[in-house]
């Protein structure tokens, strides 16, 4: 499911109304976003369950997770 179809929706209701119906995955619609609090909602513009692409600036790269990872397991 990819949340360009939730315009209405935030990503809370989005996540409680698709475990609800059983779903196993959503594929997010991630984007800068440009203007903040758009008056329409729509797929593109105000889309409530779209997420800021400068939200995720803080994301562990692959490597620091493969570091991470590796730690775990000699933990065991």
């Amino acid at each position: 499911m990819f949340t360009i179809i939730t315009p209405e929706f935030t990503p809370e209701e989005v996540v409680k109304r698709l475990a609800h119906l059983r779903y196993e995955g959503v594929e997010w619609r991630v984007v800068t976003v440009l203007k903040e609090n758009e008056q329409e909602t729509s797929f593109w513009k105000g889309n409530k369950c779209t997420l800021s692409l400068e939200d995720f600036s803080d994301i562990p790269t692959e490597k620091k997770l493969n570091e991470d990872i590796e730690y775990l397991k000699s933990l065991k």
